[in-house]
């Protein structure tokens, strides 16, 4: 089992830099073998414990240091290893591969090789961990130019800015940050995201998705704005924002409360729901996918950016076809289920294309 090496491909799977067959291949064989499921299982717990960022190391240092001290045999070489470390100002990255990606790249090879040796004991942990969401915490410094963040398919992050504000990014989500140190504080966003601003007044926090702008006035909130989507939609959970359009006056903006979700479609029209429950549109923040009433076509591109796979409908006329649902977002089998078993549909996967009949 020592000299297998699928064992010391896990960290490249729990990097998600696998080919969507390698990752296939690798859930399929933890799959055959429940105490295999449950020992990897607690290395990806150790993976996620290992992501608050530091220093950034040499992962190929660590690994020989660990190799040295341990004894390790030759056979089983770092294959999973990589120096991906960027320049902390390089635009373009996927969860900022510097302080937090080296340094559980190395811990993940650490605990691949304390599991060679034995020293890794085995948790009562259910293999459909494997399934749930990558996710890591990025702490953003004042920079002095632009920063972007980009989340993939199937990936979501949290990232702490410069002035203290916290940003949950969901999947396939990007975001651009102005300069903090002086002026406005100025917030691009393609996709979703939640937002807790540190407030201040001197310095107005906006977030401009679309053809929208959120301002700020103390709260936190979210705001919804995939490509594709006909409107921009942001609820607030507490304090309050003004929305308003792009180009439209600062002063004429839609005041929003707590529980309070205002739409502005592409006209530039707002309109405003009172009393809603964030839970629903905040589900994804736990884990869960959660739809009232809502049609097929709708769910299932965001069944689809959440497992990061392709789903096809056979027959589009059932597109049309609604569907509620309160599901943990941890199986992709058992959300699929959920949501086509009541219709009368039945799903088949190959690969990373689900087609639906």
């Amino acid at each position: 089992m020592i000299d297998d090496p699928r064992w010391s491909q896990l960290s490249r799977y729990f990097a998600r830099e696998c080919t969507p067959a390698e990752a296939l291949a690798i859930e399929a064989w933890l799959a055959e073998d429940d105490n295999r499921a449950r020992e990897a299982a607690r290395l990806r717990e150790i993976w996620a414990m290992s992501a608050i960022p530091e220093r950034p190391a040499r992962t190929d240092d660590a690994w020989q240091r660990l190799s040295a001290r341990m004894h390790v045999s030759e056979r089983m070489p770092p294959v999973a290893l990589h120096q991906t470390a960027e320049h902390v100002a390089k635009p373009h990255f996927r969860w900022r591969q510097s302080e937090s990606r080296s340094r559980r790249v190395a811990l993940a090879a650490a605990s691949l090789v304390l599991f060679a040796v034995g020293a890794v004991t085995a948790v009562a942990t259910q293999r459909r961990q494997l399934s749930q969401f990558w996710r890591t915490e990025i702490r953003e410094p004042v920079a002095e130019q632009d920063r972007e963040f980009r989340t993939a398919r199937g990936q979501r992050a949290v990232v702490v800015l410069g002035d203290g504000s916290r940003v949950e990014l969901g999947a396939e989500s990007f975001m651009r940050v102005r300069p903090f140190n002086t002026g406005p504080r100025r917030i691009v966003l393609s996709g979703q995201a939640v937002f807790d601003v540190v407030h201040d007044s001197l310095r107005p926090f906006t977030v401009h998705a679309a053809n929208a702008i959120t301002e700020d006035l103390g709260t936190r909130f979210s705001v919804r704005a995939y490509p594709g989507d006909k409107q921009v939609q942001v609820l607030v959970t507490s304090g309050k924002v003004a929305l308003r359009a792009v180009g439209a006056p600062a002063t004429s903006g839609t005041v929003l409360g707590p529980a309070d979700l205002g739409v502005l479609d592409s006209t530039g029209r707002s309109t405003v729901k009172n009393g809603v429950d964030s839970g629903r549109f905040l589900a994804w923040t736990q884990d869960r996918l959660v739809f009232d009433d809502a049609p097929l076509d709708d769910v299932l591109p965001e069944i689809g950016r959440w497992f990061d796979v392709t789903i096809q409908l056979e027959n589009p006329r059932v597109g049309r076809r609604r569907i509620t649902l309160n599901v943990p977002a941890r199986s992709l089998s058992a959300v699929l289920g959920a949501a086509t078993v009541p219709l009368g549909l039945h799903f088949t996967t190959t690969d990373r294309v689900v087609v639906i009949r």
